[in-house]
Protein backbone atom coordinates (compact mmCIF):
# COMPACT_ATOMS: atom_id res chain seq x y z
CA UNK A 1 0.00 0.00 0.00
CA UNK A 2 2.75 2.48 0.93
CA UNK A 3 4.65 1.75 -2.27
CA UNK A 4 1.53 1.93 -4.42
CA UNK A 5 0.42 5.27 -2.98
CA UNK A 6 3.89 6.71 -3.44
CA UNK A 7 4.20 5.34 -6.97
CA UNK A 8 0.86 6.86 -8.01
CA UNK A 9 2.03 10.33 -6.98
CA UNK A 10 4.91 10.44 -9.46
CA UNK A 11 4.02 12.85 -12.28
CA UNK A 12 5.20 12.85 -15.88
CA UNK A 13 6.81 16.26 -15.33
CA UNK A 14 9.06 14.82 -12.62
CA UNK A 15 10.46 12.22 -15.00
CA UNK A 16 11.48 14.69 -17.72
CA UNK A 17 14.67 16.70 -17.73
CA UNK A 18 16.28 14.85 -14.80
CA UNK A 19 14.21 16.82 -12.29
CA UNK A 20 15.25 14.44 -9.51
CA UNK A 21 18.90 15.52 -9.90
CA UNK A 22 18.23 19.24 -9.40
CA UNK A 23 19.43 21.20 -6.37
CA UNK A 24 16.03 20.84 -4.69
CA UNK A 25 14.54 17.48 -5.77
CA UNK A 26 11.93 17.63 -2.99
CA UNK A 27 10.51 20.69 -4.74
CA UNK A 28 11.17 19.83 -8.38
CA UNK A 29 10.15 16.15 -8.16
CA UNK A 30 8.36 15.61 -4.82
CA UNK A 31 6.60 12.35 -5.69
CA UNK A 32 9.67 10.78 -7.23
CA UNK A 33 11.91 12.06 -4.44
CA UNK A 34 9.68 10.44 -1.81
CA UNK A 35 9.79 7.14 -3.71
CA UNK A 36 13.58 7.25 -3.90
CA UNK A 37 13.84 8.10 -0.19
CA UNK A 38 11.48 5.23 0.70
CA UNK A 39 13.46 2.84 -1.52
CA UNK A 40 16.69 3.74 0.27
CA UNK A 41 15.07 3.59 3.71
CA UNK A 42 13.79 0.07 3.01
CA UNK A 43 17.27 -1.07 2.02
CA UNK A 44 18.90 0.32 5.15
CA UNK A 45 16.11 -0.94 7.39
CA UNK A 46 16.51 -4.52 6.12
CA UNK A 47 20.28 -4.33 6.56
CA UNK A 48 19.80 -2.96 10.07
CA UNK A 49 17.44 -5.81 10.95
CA UNK A 50 20.26 -8.23 10.14
CA UNK A 51 23.21 -6.57 11.89
CA UNK A 52 21.38 -5.84 15.17
CA UNK A 53 21.22 -9.61 15.82
CA UNK A 54 24.36 -10.40 17.78
CA UNK A 55 23.82 -14.18 17.79
CA UNK A 56 24.23 -16.26 14.66
CA UNK A 57 20.89 -18.09 14.61
CA UNK A 58 18.69 -14.95 14.98
CA UNK A 59 20.86 -13.24 12.36
CA UNK A 60 20.40 -16.11 9.91
CA UNK A 61 16.65 -15.99 10.58
CA UNK A 62 16.65 -12.25 9.82
CA UNK A 63 18.50 -12.90 6.56
CA UNK A 64 15.98 -15.61 5.68
CA UNK A 65 13.09 -13.20 6.33
CA UNK A 66 14.64 -10.51 4.17
CA UNK A 67 15.04 -12.91 1.24
CA UNK A 68 11.55 -14.33 1.75
CA UNK A 69 9.97 -10.86 1.80
CA UNK A 70 11.84 -9.94 -1.38
CA UNK A 71 10.47 -13.12 -2.95
CA UNK A 72 6.92 -12.29 -1.87
CA UNK A 73 7.22 -8.78 -3.33
CA UNK A 74 8.47 -10.33 -6.56
CA UNK A 75 5.54 -12.76 -6.70
CA UNK A 76 3.10 -9.86 -6.31
CA UNK A 77 4.96 -7.97 -9.05
CA UNK A 78 6.14 -5.25 -6.68
CA UNK A 79 9.50 -5.18 -8.39
CA UNK A 80 10.61 -1.84 -6.98
CA UNK A 81 10.34 -3.01 -3.37
CA UNK A 82 11.87 -6.40 -4.23
CA UNK A 83 14.94 -4.61 -5.55
CA UNK A 84 15.11 -2.26 -2.57
CA UNK A 85 15.24 -5.27 -0.27
CA UNK A 86 17.68 -7.25 -2.42
CA UNK A 87 19.90 -4.19 -2.61
CA UNK A 88 20.69 -4.31 1.10
CA UNK A 89 22.22 -7.76 0.71
CA UNK A 90 24.86 -6.23 -1.52
CA UNK A 91 25.99 -3.77 1.16
CA UNK A 92 29.57 -4.32 2.32
CA UNK A 93 28.31 -4.68 5.91
CA UNK A 94 26.11 -7.63 4.88
CA UNK A 95 28.29 -9.27 2.25
CA UNK A 96 31.17 -9.69 4.72
CA UNK A 97 29.08 -11.77 7.16
CA UNK A 98 30.62 -15.05 6.04
CA UNK A 99 29.35 -17.11 8.98
CA UNK A 100 25.82 -15.86 8.43
CA UNK A 101 25.82 -16.61 4.72
CA UNK A 102 27.41 -20.02 5.31
CA UNK A 103 24.63 -20.94 7.77
CA UNK A 104 21.88 -19.82 5.39
CA UNK A 105 19.83 -22.84 4.19
CA UNK A 106 20.39 -23.70 0.55
CA UNK A 107 16.83 -23.01 -0.56
CA UNK A 108 17.11 -19.40 0.59
CA UNK A 109 20.45 -18.91 -1.12
CA UNK A 110 18.96 -20.37 -4.30
CA UNK A 111 15.95 -18.04 -4.02
CA UNK A 112 18.27 -15.07 -3.59
CA UNK A 113 20.39 -16.04 -6.60
CA UNK A 114 17.30 -16.57 -8.76
CA UNK A 115 15.96 -13.14 -7.85
CA UNK A 116 19.32 -11.53 -8.60
CA UNK A 117 19.41 -13.19 -12.02
CA UNK A 118 16.12 -11.50 -12.97
CA UNK A 119 17.56 -8.07 -12.23
CA UNK A 120 21.00 -8.73 -13.72
CA UNK A 121 22.60 -5.48 -14.88
CA UNK A 122 25.09 -7.43 -17.02
CA UNK A 123 22.23 -8.58 -19.27
CA UNK A 124 20.64 -5.12 -19.26
CA UNK A 125 17.73 -6.43 -17.16
CA UNK A 126 16.64 -8.65 -20.07
CA UNK A 127 14.71 -11.18 -17.94
CA UNK A 128 13.04 -8.41 -15.98
CA UNK A 129 12.01 -6.62 -19.18
CA UNK A 130 10.45 -9.83 -20.50
CA UNK A 131 8.46 -10.12 -17.26
CA UNK A 132 7.25 -6.55 -17.69
CA UNK A 133 5.82 -7.50 -21.07
CA UNK A 134 4.36 -10.89 -20.13
CA UNK A 135 2.97 -10.19 -16.64
CA UNK A 136 -0.30 -8.25 -16.29
CA UNK A 137 -0.81 -5.28 -13.93
CA UNK A 138 -1.20 -4.45 -11.10
CA UNK A 139 2.52 -3.93 -10.90
CA UNK A 140 5.03 -1.57 -9.32
CA UNK A 141 7.98 -1.49 -11.72
CA UNK A 142 11.56 -0.72 -10.80
CA UNK A 143 11.63 3.08 -10.92
CA UNK A 144 15.39 3.23 -11.37
CA UNK A 145 15.18 1.58 -14.79
CA UNK A 146 12.58 4.11 -15.97
CA UNK A 147 14.88 6.92 -14.89
CA UNK A 148 17.89 5.34 -16.58
CA UNK A 149 16.08 4.76 -19.87
CA UNK A 150 14.54 8.23 -20.00
CA UNK A 151 17.88 9.86 -19.15
CA UNK A 152 19.62 7.86 -21.88
CA UNK A 153 17.02 8.89 -24.46
CA UNK A 154 17.07 12.54 -23.44
CA UNK A 155 20.84 12.98 -23.23
CA UNK A 156 21.95 10.44 -25.82
CA UNK A 157 19.79 11.60 -28.70
CA UNK A 158 19.55 15.03 -30.36
CA UNK A 159 16.29 16.97 -30.41
CA UNK A 160 16.81 17.67 -34.12
CA UNK A 161 18.27 15.23 -36.64
CA UNK A 162 18.78 17.93 -39.24
CA UNK A 163 18.49 21.68 -39.15
CA UNK A 164 14.70 21.77 -39.32
CA UNK A 165 13.70 18.16 -38.71
CA UNK A 166 12.52 17.15 -35.25
CA UNK A 167 13.80 13.82 -33.97
CA UNK A 168 10.36 12.25 -33.66
CA UNK A 169 11.79 8.82 -32.83
CA UNK A 170 13.33 10.25 -29.65
CA UNK A 171 10.05 11.71 -28.43
CA UNK A 172 8.08 8.64 -29.50
CA UNK A 173 10.30 6.37 -27.38
CA UNK A 174 10.13 8.70 -24.38
CA UNK A 175 6.34 8.91 -24.72
CA UNK A 176 6.10 5.12 -24.86
CA UNK A 177 7.95 4.82 -21.54
CA UNK A 178 5.76 7.46 -19.90
CA UNK A 179 2.57 5.82 -21.18
CA UNK A 180 3.69 2.48 -19.71
CA UNK A 181 4.30 4.17 -16.37
CA UNK A 182 0.85 5.78 -16.38
CA UNK A 183 -0.73 2.41 -17.16
CA UNK A 184 0.90 0.82 -14.11
CA UNK A 185 -0.18 3.76 -11.96
CA UNK A 186 -3.81 3.48 -13.00
CA UNK A 187 -4.33 -0.21 -12.19
CA UNK A 188 -4.25 -0.60 -8.39
CA UNK A 189 -3.76 -3.57 -6.10
CA UNK A 190 -6.84 -4.63 -4.16
CA UNK A 191 -5.21 -5.83 -0.94
CA UNK A 192 -6.98 -5.41 2.37
CA UNK A 193 -5.28 -2.58 4.27
CA UNK A 194 -4.19 -3.25 7.86
CA UNK A 195 -3.84 0.14 9.54
CA UNK A 196 -1.88 -1.21 12.52
CA UNK A 197 0.74 -2.76 10.26
CA UNK A 198 0.99 0.43 8.20
CA UNK A 199 1.57 2.52 11.32
CA UNK A 200 4.24 0.09 12.50
CA UNK A 201 6.08 0.29 9.18
CA UNK A 202 5.78 4.07 8.97
CA UNK A 203 6.81 4.89 12.52
CA UNK A 204 9.12 2.13 13.71
CA UNK A 205 11.62 1.52 10.92
CA UNK A 206 14.96 1.86 12.72
CA UNK A 207 17.75 2.41 10.20
CA UNK A 208 21.53 2.67 10.57
CA UNK A 209 23.67 4.60 8.11
CA UNK A 210 26.45 2.86 6.18
CA UNK A 211 29.16 3.50 8.77
CA UNK A 212 27.05 2.30 11.67
CA UNK A 213 26.01 -0.79 9.73
CA UNK A 214 29.66 -1.65 9.16
CA UNK A 215 30.57 -1.06 12.79
CA UNK A 216 27.84 -3.47 13.93
CA UNK A 217 28.86 -5.94 11.23
CA UNK A 218 32.42 -6.03 12.57
CA UNK A 219 31.18 -6.45 16.14
CA UNK A 220 28.97 -9.44 15.38
CA UNK A 221 31.52 -11.10 13.09
CA UNK A 222 34.96 -9.68 13.96
CA UNK A 223 37.80 -9.74 11.50
CA UNK A 224 39.96 -12.83 11.63
CA UNK A 225 42.92 -10.88 10.26
CA UNK A 226 44.73 -7.98 11.92
CA UNK A 227 45.01 -6.24 8.58
CA UNK A 228 43.62 -2.78 8.21
CA UNK A 229 40.08 -2.32 7.03
CA UNK A 230 39.75 -2.92 3.35
CA UNK A 231 38.23 -0.21 1.26
CA UNK A 232 34.49 -0.62 1.20
CA UNK A 233 32.53 -0.34 -1.98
Amino acid sequence: HLEQEGFKKITVHELRGQQWTKDNPAKEAPGLNRCIQHFNKLSYWCATEIVVRSSLKPRVNALKRVIKIAGCCFEYRNYNTALAILGCLGFAAIKRLKKTWKALPGKYLEMYQQLLSVFDVETNYSRYKKLMISEPPPMIPYIGLFLRDITFLELGNPDMIEENIINYDKYRMISSILIDLRTYQEIPYTFEIHSDVLRLVKNHMVTFDEDRLYEHSEKIEPRTSASSRKKRR
